[in-house]
């Protein structure tokens, strides 16, 4: 037999009417919009950081899609025939074909001094005296210590008709190497052109007696006994010049 017992007695239960889900919306509502009017008002503070933000992501994605869309890199020649086939011009003193065959192969040797001063002495022996010039800057580019390369200069810079500049880069050569007997050649060249003959002829012929095989030094002779009406001695000059460098066509010429 069950007996029912009765319930206890209990209160209405009344809800708050402001719930505790309600009031703490309400308080991150009301920090967003201060947040949101102070950064509107000061807007011109946080521009620069978002543009950058912005260029930054943009950047990221140019760099990702340019990527995936480049195309395969093309395989670099090995220049060393080619080298090796202008050498050989070189030697033979075939300067037009030693020149073209030079150009082909420079932007793959960019750090060879002696092909650009190789391309650089053809391109003032053909009179392209402005081209030779342009050459003789790039080999001092490849190496700026090196004494041949500033003498070459200036022999394109006296030839160019610009012997003040020649003397300068003439100098500096001998500074860098005082034995360079090419420098001092050049040197003496440009002191011919500036109208300072004997000083010219007198460092020639002691590079002469120091260093009798240096072509440049009796070409330089030469030169300056011809303009001295000395013909047969001039003549003897580019002789013994040629003999010495035969592959130097341009001594031929003189």
């Amino acid at each position: 037999m069950q007996i029912r017992t009765p319930k206890r007695y209990r209160g209405v239960q009344r809800r708050s009417v402001i719930s505790c889900r309600r009031v703490l919306f309400y308080m991150v509502a009301m920090v967003v919009i201060v947040v949101g009017v102070g950064i509107y008002q000061n807007r011109s503070l946080f521009a620069p950081a978002v543009q950058s933000m912005v260029d930054v992501v943009m950047l990221e994605m140019e760099q990702n899609a340019a990527t995936l869309t480049a195309p395969e890199p093309t395989p670099t020649e090995d220049p060393t025939n080619k080298l090796i086939e202008g050498n050989n011009y070189w030697r033979q003193g075939a300067v037009n074909e030693a020149l073209e065959t030079y150009l082909e192969i420079l932007d793959s040797v960019p750090n060879e001094v002696d092909i650009y001063d190789r391309v650089a002495v053809s391109l003032i022996t053909l009179g392209r005296t402005q081209d030779a010039l342009e050459y003789a800057e790039k080999a001092i580019n490849a190496n700026p210590y090196s004494a041949d390369a500033w003498a070459i200069r200036a022999w394109a810079l006296d030839w160019a008709g610009r012997s003040g500049e020649a003397l300068s880069s003439a100098l500096h050569a001998i500074e860098i190497d005082p034995d360079s007997n090419r420098a001092q050649a050049y040197l003496a060249e440009a002191y011919y052109s500036l109208g300072q003959a004997d000083r010219a002829l007198n460092m020639v012929e002691d590079i002469i007696e120091e260093s009798p095989d240096s072509f440049e030094a009796y070409r330089a002779r030469g030169i300056i006994r011809w303009n001295n009406f000395d013909l047969d001695g001039a003549v003897q000059d580019f002789r013994t010049a040629y003999d010495i460098a035969s592959n130097m066509t341009f001594i031929a010429i003189d």
